[in-house]
């Protein structure tokens, strides 16, 4: 109850306004959270993909030059050997990357590790005999493994090289 000539807020007033903006502040707060999550999510896709695209760069440029290949499946491994002599390059999946090396994995100092984030499980070359290509499956490592898991690349990626006019080892 007011009276005459007071100003100011009754108590029912100031707690009604209270409870008000605590709602409204966590209704914003989940809206602010759930797209810090989606952006968060759409940039490991899309790291995702870029490894992806990575590996099949960096294997496409090597088997369109060399004159002679092997496919060692079993070792998740891929030997080239280029024209004129000029030497060999072996590429690898081997412990969550993809590996290349001069000397076949001999030497550690001649290993390196080209990319990041590859699922060796699922990773792997393949080489078909009959159509005369070597396929490349590629999957980099899922991030969420529960709740947002369809945010991942779920499938591996596969790519065809054809070796029709190349020697096999």
């Amino acid at each position: 109850m007011r009276i005459k000539g007071q100003k100011g807020f009754t108590l029912i007033e100031l707690i009604l306004t209270i409870a008000l903006m605590g709602i409204i502040g966590t209704l914003l707060l989940e809206v602010f959270i759930g797209v810090f999550l989606n952006v968060e999510m759409t940039n490991s896709y899309v790291r995702q993909q870029l490894t992806v695209n990575n590996v099949v760069n960096y294997i496409t440029r090597d088997i369109m030059a060399c004159s002679e290949f092997r496919v060692d499946a079993a070792d998740k491994k891929i030997e080239l050997k280029f024209p004129g002599g000029t030497g060999s390059k072996y590429w690898k999946f081997s412990n969550n990357a993809l590996l290349y090396s001069t000397d076949n994995f001999t030497d550690v100092n001649k290993t390196k590790r080209i990319v990041e984030g590859i699922d060796v499980s699922q990773c792997k070359f393949v080489y078909d005999s009959v159509k005369k290509h070597v396929l490349l499956h590629v999957k980099p490592v899922n991030k969420y493994t529960i709740r947002y898991n369809n945010r991942n690349i779920t499938k591996p990626f596969v790519v065809e090289f054809s070796v029709k006019y190349k020697k096999e080892i």
